[in-house]
């Protein structure tokens, strides 16, 4: 590990980080990665030698590493226990029942200028695995796309335009493709993250939330934040405050990295998914369902087709 990062950046903690996570990159989530053998260390077996791992995997190796690059880093054990997880008590007052599901393990790195401990995450979350190469690339440009209104609807008429040439038409069949795979898998929550993924894209363009929730350093948590939580509810009343809580604690759940296959669940997550697109799109103007269908390839049919790809999926096992 000491050698790795000889040829590295360590001008700021945030070149190392950036680095951090292109080291982690190929490693894949895995709660089942097996016993380290008597002669490797924990981390660089994780790194180099088996490349699976879970959150105290990723957190103890980042750690290390910020140590290696003269950061002064501590590895942290805890729990997240959500809003939904209080109930009111006879008295007035809420309480918690808080378990082993809640726990969770990353590091954190002193900042000399501020003098605070800030948050370095580096476990993935499972959805988010698989966008490697090129499609983080892609992923990248479509994040790009939000920051100016105008210049996603130009960008929407250039790409439809060029349909009449079939090149957009055939990256949206391809993609789709991909992201109806993946709604439809209940591995890993990949599914239901992916849905979640949705519902805070379409809303994000159909009714930007105040500026507050953007306001987190760590942007790359903002979409998880509660926040969001509140302003969905708020936006989308059609859609109970007990479905949201549900959908939001399994959301949490997962990328805390105790997902279930459970499949009842992902059917509950899926219709209220349905129902919040159905919502949605009534508000929708023509630009944003063509950038919806062409750029991030969310549409209601690619949807039906994800919950019947699981069927034929497990047809073809028989």
């Amino acid at each position: 590990m000491q050698k790795m990062c000889e040829g590295w950046d360590k001008s700021s903690f945030s070149a190392v980080k950036n680095q951090i996570d292109e080291a982690l990159s190929n490693i894949v989530y895995d709660t089942n990665p097996g016993k380290t053998p008597a002669k490797w260390d924990f981390a660089e077996y994780f790194l180099f030698e088996n490349k699976k791992g879970f959150c105290v995997h990723f957190a103890t190796t980042a750690a290390l590493l910020y140590r290696m690059c003269g950061y002064q880093s501590i590895y942290v054990e805890g729990l997240v226990v959500p809003a939904s997880a209080f109930k009111e008590k006879e008295n007035g007052t809420y309480e918690a029942q808080v378990d082993g599901t809640m726990g969770h393990a990353w590091c954190e790195v002193y900042d000399e200028k501020t003098g605070e401990w800030i948050t370095m995450e580096h476990t993935p979350a499972s959805s988010r695995n698989e966008m490697q190469g090129a499609d983080a690339a892609k992923q990248k440009k479509e994040n790009s796309f939000k920051s100016n209104q105008v210049f996603r609807l130009i960008v929407c008429v250039v790409f439809v335009a060029g349909a009449a040439f079939g090149g957009v038409f055939i990256q949206a069949v391809v993609r789709g493709k991909r992201h109806r795979r993946k709604i439809g898998t209940t591995r890993g929550g990949i599914g239901i993250l992916t849905m979640y993924d949705d519902v805070v894209k379409v809303a994000r363009l159909t009714e930007k939330p105040k500026k507050q929730i953007f306001g987190n350093r760590h942007s790359d948590t903002d979409d998880y934040s509660e926040v969001w939580l509140k302003h969905l509810k708020k936006q989308y009343p059609q859609i109970s405050e007990e479905e949201w809580n549900s959908f939001y604690e399994e959301v949490r759940r997962i990328l805390f990295y105790y997902p279930t296959k459970d499949r009842r669940i992902w059917k509950e997550s899926y219709k209220l998914y349905r129902k919040f697109y159905a919502e949605a799109k009534r508000r929708m103007n023509p630009g944003m369902r063509l950038l919806l269908k062409y750029i991030y390839c969310i549409e209601t049919p690619f949807c039906e087709k994800g919950a019947s790809f699981m069927k034929k999926k497990k047809k073809r096992r028989k």
